[in-house]
């Protein structure tokens, strides 16, 4: 029996320069028309889980690693990882790290652990996008 690989896509952001703002809402009766909605939306889930961690700050020109903490939501299985980069003058792989790698299934529902490493280019937002 062949089981379907279903793509699971997460953005990663890197963030080499200053903090951004984020602007309240103009009123009381936006914000609570704004939590309504989202009150009865539900999320779409992919079949893994993937929560990440930038070590230290990202400066330019120098390797950055980037944990990923991965976790299958179908079962204890096999995953595999690739990482693209959109904009390869933001940001390249570092010379030691692939771009595709497996992950051998945990016998309990803890997750799977890699450090992928970059190596950003330029100051502003930079994406690594991780497929599972």
């Amino acid at each position: 029996m062949k089981r379907a690989i279903i793509p699971f896509l997460a953005m990663l952001t890197i963030s080499a320069c200053g903090n951004g703002t984020v602007e309240a809402p103009e009123s009381d009766a936006t914000a609570k028309k704004a939590a309504s909605a989202t009150a009865h939306t539900e999320k779409a889930q992919g079949p893994a889980q993937i929560d990440y961690k930038i070590i230290g700050i990202p400066i330019v020109g120098q390797p950055v690693g980037i944990d990923l903490q991965v976790t299958s939501r179908i079962g204890p299985q096999a995953m595999t990882l690739s990482y693209r980069v959109n904009d390869s003058t933001a940001m390249q792989f570092s010379e030691t790290q692939l771009d595709r790698v497996t992950l051998a299934a945990t016998r309990d529902a803890r997750p799977s652990l890699k450090q992928v490493q970059e190596n950003p280019l330029r100051e502003g937002r930079l994406f690594l996008n991780v497929s599972v």
